[in-house]
């Protein structure tokens, strides 16, 4: 699982500052009073997916980023349906210096200039 090859590298690594980041096909939905790795600002509701990165930031002591500034709806999902009804936040950015991190925004659309 890539959770404990990742938990295994975090914990051999002697890196003051960490940064994982990527798809992790999770919804982490608002977080609770109690949740140190989230914030209020976050995007729908949780899955089982969401409770196991929530479970893994915490372990190492890291924040998601992505919910730690409020933003418009349409700079939190990173993932849309193909027939544009469902949007989820599943990409995120965490960690262990959050004090570094000065702003965050999921770009939803780029456009490269290239053509199909």
């Amino acid at each position: 699982m890539v959770y404990e090859d990742v938990d295994k590298l975090l914990f051999t690594s002697k890196a003051s500052h960490t940064i994982q980041m990527g798809d992790f096909n999770a919804k982490v939905g608002i977080g609770n009073i109690i949740e140190s790795s989230t914030s209020p600002y976050s995007y729908e509701t949780r899955n089982s997916r969401g409770d196991t990165l929530v479970n893994f930031a915490k372990h190492h002591q890291l924040k998601t980023m992505n919910m730690f500034f409020k933003k418009k709806t349409i700079r939190c999902w990173t993932w849309i349906s193909p027939n544009g009804i469902t949007k989820n936040e599943i990409d995120f950015f965490l960690t262990n210096r959050p004090h570094t991190v000065t702003d965050f925004s999921a770009i939803n659309r780029l456009n490269t200039g290239s053509r199909n």
